[in-house]
């Protein structure tokens, strides 16, 4: 795949077709298919700050309008990233000089659902949140820390919410960890997750052991398996843990360890084979836990923002990092990304819009004391990576930390709930971020 290179401002000169020369006892050739072919979209629809993938042939350039980005990911797709704030109006041009209108779809908030202690899901902190794409699809939320009988209460409980009925369900199971603080990352082609890490006890006499449990679940149940065989495995509190498809293993990286303190180890996981450490090159991030991170798959690499340091309570960080999988070995890379940088902070919710190929990053704390407000976004085409501030269209929820947040492509949205700032948070919220959609000039068919 060529290198992304974002494309400059080129002139708008159409290209003429080639025809063979012909005298009146010959025929003349065919003209050549036009580079304009019908495969070039008639229109583009974007969510603001978002993006859409252009096929284009081979030989043709696009021609950004303002505001407009354009990045090469090979010799015949395109990003096409619109800015945020646009009210409508932008155009792509190409060098056949053929106009592609763009209309640009704000971004929106919308409230999901709210309930109480006796209609769902108890209010909580440091759970595992994840999405059920299985039938109507829903969500599961599982453990973490209670607020009663007081804050940091450990829990095991598990629940569904049903996207159809909008209710919650108490998911009934034996034996489940309670290991507040745990990632979870999904199985491939199963209705099952790893969850990973996490501690025991309660806040005073807290530990970390290295732990790892299948979770299986339907609309009632959930079960959990022990993975007995860990390997070289460490301590990990609210760390990372994710799942790389392109090598078929899960990774573990940074976290605090009640034992070893607060690490940016990193290690890989295979079903039957158990962790093995891996030692990417260049300096390392400051160690740290209850960051914010996704796995950047079109670009083969893992993001992580933010989170607490080592030290006191203050010692929170605000920088961005990636630990670029596609090197041999891994490497760590500080990111410098364009826009204004984010506060920092620790516990924020956060989640990846595949399509839109951004990470979303709201709430948390700056200091322990007060939440961030507002949203903000990093945008991750290769060398264009910017932060920016989000406002959306719709009633704005409140703003809080250790919030909880996943995508759900199927319906364009990423949904954010739970929490905590004066308030212990019981409510679910959508950020609709639609999928961007393609008219082709041919068919009139949307994608």
């Amino acid at each position: 795949m060529a290198s992304r290179v974002t494309v400059l401002l080129a002139s708008l000169g159409a290209v003429g077709a080639l025809v063979a020369c012909s005298s009146s006892s010959e025929t003349a050739a065919p003209a050549a298919p036009s580079i304009c072919a019908p495969e070039l979209p008639s229109e583009l629809t974007v969510s603001e700050g978002g993006r859409a993938l252009v096929k284009l042939p081979a030989g043709l350039e696009l021609v950004p309008g303002e505001g407009v980005v354009v990045t090469m990911l090979s010799d015949t797709e395109a990003s096409v990233r619109v800015p945020y704030g646009a009210a409508g109006g932008l155009t792509l041009g190409t060098s056949c000089g053929r106009e592609i209108p763009i209309a640009v779809r704000p971004l929106s908030w919308s409230r999901v659902a709210s309930w109480t202690e006796l209609t769902g899901a108890p209010a909580r902190e440091y759970g595992a949140f994840w999405l059920d794409e299985a039938n109507a699809g829903g969500i599961v939320v599982f453990g973490g820390f209670h607020y009663q009988p007081k804050q940091f209460t450990p829990a095991n409980d598990a629940w569904r919410f049903d996207f159809a009925t909008s209710t919650w369900t108490a998911l009934a199971g034996d034996a489940l960890p309670m290991t507040p603080g745990a990632r979870v990352a999904k199985i491939p082609g199963a209705r099952a997750v790893y969850q990973y890490g996490g501690q025991t006890g309660d806040e005073r006499s807290a530990s970390t052991p290295p732990s790892m449990f299948r979770l299986d679940w339907d609309e009632t149940t959930l079960r959990a398996t022990a993975v007995p065989e860990l390997g070289l495995a460490y301590g990990s509190y609210t760390g990372a843990f994710l799942y790389d498809a392109k090598r078929s293993r899960w990774i573990a990286m940074c976290g605090a360890d009640a034992a070893t303190g607060v690490h940016c180890e990193v290690a890989t996981f295979r079903e039957g084979q158990g962790f093995e450490p891996l030692i990417p090159t260049g300096t390392p991030p400051e160690p740290r836990y209850g960051f914010h991170y996704v796995l950047d798959q079109e670009n083969d690499r893992v993001v992580l923002f933010a989170g607490q340091g080592t030290g006191d309570e203050e010692a929170i960080l605000g920088d961005t990092w990636t630990l670029e999988l596609g090197t041999d070995p891994p490497s760590w890379r500080s990111l410098k990304a364009a826009g204004v940088a984010p506060s920092k902070r620790r516990n924020a919710a956060y989640a990846l819009d595949v399509s839109g190929h951004r990470l979303f990053v709201w709430g948390g704390t700056p200091d322990g004391r007060v939440s961030v407000k507002g949203l903000q976004a990093l945008s991750l085409d290769r060398g264009s990576e910017t932060w920016s501030e989000v406002v959306p269209a719709g009633t704005v929820p409140p703003a809080r930390t250790s919030g909880l947040a996943v995508e759900d492509p199927a319906r364009g949205r990423i949904l954010f709930g739970f929490g905590n700032d004066d308030l212990r948070y019981r409510d679910l919220w959508a950020l609709d971020v639609g999928a961007p959609t393609v008219t082709s000039e041919a068919s009139g068919a949307r994608r």
